[in-house]
């Protein structure tokens, strides 16, 4: 299952299509699908601790229409589609110890997650202030846009060897490599965030085991307060930088 948004014109769609590999297979054809929405809750003195565990989804499931386009209602969605499908199973009948064929109908189910990022306008009242303000601003030029790709868990040296084509192909569009970049822990937390921080791997002097991440001085505070607008992405949710077997934040650290 493919998901295409459209962004150029406000307001966005979502639009839903299948595979051609699927769409080969006549069940595959009259998906039932539908989405709720979900969002991180308010912040309440009383969950600062897991406020970052805790997610609000809509109530009910909306249905998408059989055109597979719906405006998009919120910043994340989650899908569930059902294909209707026959499949014929045999069992040997107890009476007079024959096979018999018996058809029935068995669903076959997929969900799935789905993150779009919303207008500077529209998104956040943060994003709005920042956004007035270099619109605000007598100067036209304005400062680079900063994009920090970390692939931990290998290092520097070692991607040279076993990342070759990877290598190539950022270097080719500009990307600045940090040469004193050293691989100080076996997975992401430690590598990552000392390079964020520039704290110790293991023990950062910002948290303890009870705490959040808040207090932290990660480099997205420093463009924040540079009217930078500002985002934070991982590959994995469930194993996520700051959630597994941490607190995470309390607050949403970055705009998006």
């Amino acid at each position: 299952l493919h998901i295409n948004y459209f962004c150029g014109v406000s307001p966005k769609f979502i639009r839903l299509s299948l595979s051609k590999e699927m769409l080969q297979k006549p069940e595959n054809q009259r998906p039932n699908c539908c989405y709720r929405t979900f969002r991180r809750p308010k912040v309440q003195p009383n969950n600062l601790w897991t406020a970052d565990k805790i997610i609000v989804k809509s109530n009910s499931c909306l249905p998408i229409p059989k055109s597979n386009q719906i405006l998009i209602p919120a910043e994340f969605l989650e899908i569930f589609c059902e294909f209707p499908q026959e499949r014929k199973l045999i069992f040997l009948a107890k009476s007079n110890n024959s096979h018999k064929m018996v058809t029935k109908k068995i669903s076959s189910k997929w969900n799935g997650t789905f993150a779009t990022a919303f207008p500077l306008r529209t998104h956040s009242k943060e994003t709005q202030r920042k956004r007035k303000f270099w619109k605000a601003r007598k100067s036209k030029k304005t400062p680079p846009s900063v994009l920090i790709l970390a692939i931990e868990s290998v290092s520097r040296l070692h991607s040279q060897r076993v990342l070759v084509q990877t290598r190539d192909l950022l270097l080719k569009n500009d990307f600045v490599e940090l040469k004193g970049y050293t691989r100080v822990g076996e997975n992401t937390f430690p590598n990552i965030g000392a390079m964020l921080s520039n704290l110790p791997a293991q023990s950062p002097s910002c948290k303890n085991s009870h705490s959040t991440f808040d207090n932290c001085p990660y480099i997205w505070k420093g463009f924040n307060h540079s009217n930078y607008i500002t985002g934070f992405l991982e590959d994995l949710d469930h194993y996520s930088m700051f959630h597994y077997n941490k607190k995470g934040f309390a607050y949403q650290p970055t705009d998006y």
